[in-house]
Order: C-alpha cells, then sequence, then structure tokens
C-alpha cells in the first residue's frame, strides 16, 4: 500500500497540475488551459478518495468506545 500511496500523493502533487496530454488508444490529445482544469477537475476528486482509502485502510481500528 505505501507504494500505491506514494504514487497517488505524486499524481496529485505534480503529475495532474502538469498534464499537457491525454494518452488513449487512437493517439494523444493536447490539453489547453480549459482541458487541463476540466481533467483536473474530474481526476482529483477521485485521487483524493483513493488516497484517503488507503490510509484509513492503514489507522488501526480502536477497540476504545467513548462513554455516552
Amino acid at each position: 500500500m505505501p507504494d500505491e500511496a506514494s504514487a497517488l500523493t505524486y499524481a496529485l502533487s505534480k503529475q495532474l497540475s502538469s498534464a499537457r496530454t491525454l494518452e488513449t488508444s487512437f493517439g494523444a490529445l493536447d490539453l489547453d488551459e480549459e482541458l487541463r482544469i476540466a481533467v483536473d477537475a474530474a481526476v482529483r476528486p477521485i485521487l483524493k478518495r483513493r488516497l484517503n482509502s488507503l490510509a484509513a485502510a492503514l489507522i488501526p481500528q480502536s477497540s476504545f468506545t467513548p462513554p455516552l
């Protein structure tokens, strides 16, 4: 999991904001500023959700139950 978390963190901090092309099986699509912003807005929440899920899985579940 740490490698996956590192990859997600790197994607969020470096790769996503600097994306200039979108690779497809039919070739590359150059991203202008409008498209780059749209891709960032679509992909960032997914990457964050995946990173948060990994982080939650690493936190040990406590048997502590707070008093009522």
